[in-house]
């Protein structure tokens, strides 16, 4: 589904009912590919973040885990010293760190019990094309298979998918769920809890005629809530008068709105200003992008973490 429809809402939702406080629910091991040290999709980099998330579920195995993790990452550490990155290199590193998984796991093995992996983010994988799908699947089905983890149910989630791979899983018999805009009473009640959250009567409010103006993305009805708490019932007309034709695509209706929060940014730091604007573009920000990512692009000068929490959280205000 597109930004704002709900997944990662709907998958927090799905993860709470399966699991338990003191994590003796079923394992949900959940992979978000906009992480710097999964981005790469690595095969090893994979097998150690399922481990590591495996062992807060089950710490009967978390020895045998520490001792998998403590393996692959001298051996990582040499084979960097010693060999080039290219295929056959990380073929052989892959197959190294089953045989030492199998190892060092075998009486555990297999994993019959459910284990649930979520790769969130997935967009960020397909952008890239066909080969890495097929390998980030391959890495899937080998755990299944080579890692003997015979309960294994992955969950792909993304913003896109190629119309190939969804037809593929399709035929496969496994589902698809395609979220998109919620329906037009469901649209207004969020909007409604959003503005009472904010303790405002939502008789003042035109609240149909803005989601029938806007449509049910339930990122898009938040950031309108967010505009009307900031300025009030009077800014609703100004919202309404503006000229959108019925085909227009979300991607404008997004930016209307995201050009009305740059609009309102009032702030005696330039750098705020000067941050909001490509900052609230991306999907995520945060005080080390805005140090590490953000800060040149922006012109802003010594920004090192102390500044970049302060900015962050100046920003945070505004919107």
């Amino acid at each position: 589904g597109i930004g704002g429809s709900g997944k990662s809402a709907l998958l927090a939702q799905f993860v709470k009912g399966k699991t338990k406080p003191d994590w003796s629910g079923v394992p949900v091991i959940w992979f978000d590919f906009d992480r710097i040290a999964l981005a790469a999709a690595d095969g090893v980099a994979m097998l150690l973040e399922f481990s590591r998330q495996l062992a807060l579920y089950r710490p009967h195995l978390l020895q045998s885990i520490t001792e998998f993790q403590g393996w692959v990452k001298e051996n990582s550490s040499r084979r960097a010293f010693y060999e080039d990155d290219n295929y056959e290199s990380n073929a052989k590193a892959m197959s190294e760190a089953w045989s030492m998984w199998n190892h060092q796991m075998a009486k555990y093995l297999p994993l019959a019990e459910p284990i649930i992996l979520i790769l969130d983010t997935f967009e960020e994988i397909a952008i890239r094309g066909e080969i890495e799908i097929q390998h980030v699947q391959s890495w899937v089905d080998s755990l299944h298979f080579e890692g003997h983890c015979h309960g294994l149910r992955p969950i792909y989630s993304g913003r896109t998918m190629p119309t190939s791979w969804v037809a593929a899983s399709q035929n496969n018999g496994e589902p698809v769920v395609e979220l998109g805009d919620i329906d037009q009473k469901s649209a207004m009640l969020l909007l409604e809890d959003c503005l009472i959250a904010n303790k405002y009567d939502v008789k003042f409010f035109p609240t149909e005629a803005l989601i029938k103006k806007f449509g049910g993305n339930p990122l898009v009805i938040k950031l309108i809530a967010r505009v009307l708490a900031k300025e009030g019932p009077d800014v609703s007309q100004e919202l309404l008068d503006v000229n959108l034709h019925q085909g227009m695509k979300e991607m404008f209706k997004q930016g209307l709105i995201y050009r009305r929060i740059l609009k309102r940014i009032r702030s005696d730091d330039p750098d705020i200003v000067a941050l909001a604007h490509p900052g609230l573009i991306l999907k995520r920000v945060t005080p080390t992008i805005i140090k590490d990512v953000l800060a040149k692009p922006c012109e802003l000068k010594d920004v090192d973490l102390v500044r970049a929490n302060s900015l962050f959280e100046k920003l945070a205000s505004q919107i």
